[in-house]
């Protein structure tokens, strides 16, 4: 509740506290981190996220957050590998593949974003707008200079994987 009132060295405090009277406790171990990057305390946040990681390294949530943490520390490599145990840890979930995907992208790893957009299209719980998504990705990186041929490249690759979907096909002119 003091999180979502904005109250958040208060709720820093209150998720400190969970974290001492159940130190297993991933949950509280991640929102505290959640607080913590809010406040703009990244390494402390990091290191909640890692705690959380140490007592269930199978919570995907404290993985996405460490990635959001050391994006924004620069630490580019750490982030990556934590995006990738997520995708592991979850193969089957489009949400945290989506998620990814834009994280990878906003890192720059263009292959990376690709391949997580694309996995996230191939799953069953597929955001209704997954290939949206994709479009513009396309587009962002064709106009950020990625190469042409590349671009071009991948955007077949996409058409050959979806030859059936409608949406790709109306898509793919606008790119």
């Amino acid at each position: 509740a003091q999180y979502g009132l904005g109250q958040l060295e208060e709720a820093a405090e209150s998720y400190a506290t969970a974290c001492i009277l159940n130190p297993m406790d991933v949950g509280a171990r991640t929102n505290y981190a959640s607080a913590l990057y809010s406040l703009g305390n990244y390494l402390e946040a990091v290191n909640a996220c890692e705690a959380a990681l140490y007592a269930d390294d199978t919570f995907v949530p404290a993985y996405l957050s460490a990635a959001q943490c050391y994006t924004d520390m620069g630490q580019v490599d750490y982030a990556i590998h934590h995006l990738r145990h997520a995708m592991e840890v979850a193969p089957n979930t489009a949400e945290v593949a989506m998620t990814a995907a834009n994280m990878f992208f906003e890192l720059g790893e263009y292959e990376m974003a690709r391949d997580a957009y694309f996995k996230a299209a191939m799953l069953p719980d597929a955001p209704i707008d997954v290939h949206e998504h994709i479009a513009n990705f396309f587009r962002t990186v064709k106009e950020n200079g990625t190469e042409r041929s590349q671009v071009l490249n991948d955007v077949e690759e996409w058409r050959r994987k979806f030859v059936d979907n409608q949406d790709v096909l109306r898509l793919i002119p606008t790119i």
